[in-house]
């Protein structure tokens, strides 16, 4: 639900919408209110919040986290775009999620999932897949280190 409002490409995030962080929290608790009404608990349905791995728009993540009452799993999307943009460099796991991993568990003790990961094969030295399939491996060595409990 209302997934990388903490960046600057849906019309959900104030960097887009013109909304408010507190507009966000209020949708999150409107849209959880109706499905609780409906009696569809936990095991029906469960709240994934989640943020983008950089901040982007000016807006900080941790601004629109709702609370723990109103959220099952906290969750990071973050890609390696390597040499495939201007802006971009090869990056670890680590230098993607790193930074809002250590920020989002100082918010929640709620489990954490990565639910959105890729890398490009685009490196500086031209496209290499040996260089993208380590990465994904390395992902998961990564996953294991820092009890990320989902990845989808």
């Amino acid at each position: 639900l209302g997934h990388e409002m903490n960046g600057n490409w849906y019309p959900w995030s104030p960097a887009v919408g013109g909304n408010t962080a507190a507009d966000y929290i209020a949708m999150w608790k409107h849209v959880v209110n109706i499905f609780d009404s409906l009696s569809l608990d936990a095991t029906h349905v469960q709240w994934v919040w989640c943020v983008n791995a950089q901040d982007v728009g000016g807006f900080r993540a941790e601004d629109f986290y709702p609370g723990d009452s109103w959220v099952d799993w906290v969750a990071i999307d973050g890609y390696n775009w390597g040499a495939s943009q201007t802006w971009s460099t090869w990056q670890t796991p680590d230098q993607v999620f790193g930074d809002m991993l250590t920020r989002v568990r100082a918010i929640t003790s709620r489990p954490v999932a990565l639910t959105e990961f890729a890398s490009t094969s685009s490196t500086t030295s031209g496209n290499s897949v040996p260089a993208k399939s380590a990465w994904i491996t390395s992902v998961f060595a990564y996953v294991t280190a820092n009890n990320i409990k989902m990845v989808y």
